[in-house]
């Protein structure tokens, strides 16, 4: 994980969570689109498995999975369930917006301490 002299670790790991998060609202979002497409396979982000490469300092892109859901496989060979891919999106946005709040926390310290050595000088 690269850092520079003003970001910490933790900083750039809820950056990634961040980027992360958009990532995966936008292809739950896809599949969502692609509810009637035939034979369209429903993909996902295995967030923790990004987070965890994130956490090693690994480099690596975010991977993909397909899959099908639990029910049963239609006939028109779709994988996307609705319900599902709602309660994903919902899960989604509120560790997104946990993520974000967490980072303008951080910021807002940044700044404090920025501020704090300007009015010392």
């Amino acid at each position: 994980m690269a850092m520079n002299g003003l970001f910490d670790a933790t900083t750039d790991l809820l950056s990634k969570a961040v980027e992360y998060t958009e990532i995966r609202h936008r292809l739950l979002s896809n599949n969502i689109a692609n509810l009637d497409t035939p034979n369209y396979k429903a993909v996902d982000l295995k967030f923790e498995d990004a987070l965890k490469a994130a956490i090693e300092g690994k480099e690596e892109e975010p991977r993909l999975v397909l899959y099908t859901s639990n029910g049963e496989l239609r006939t028109d060979g779709n994988t996307v369930e609705i319900e599902e891919q709602i309660v994903k999106m919902i899960e989604n946005s509120v560790l997104h917006s946990g993520f974000v709040n967490l980072l303008k926390m951080k910021f807002r310290m940044l700044e404090s301490a920025i501020s704090g050595c300007l009015k010392a000088l």
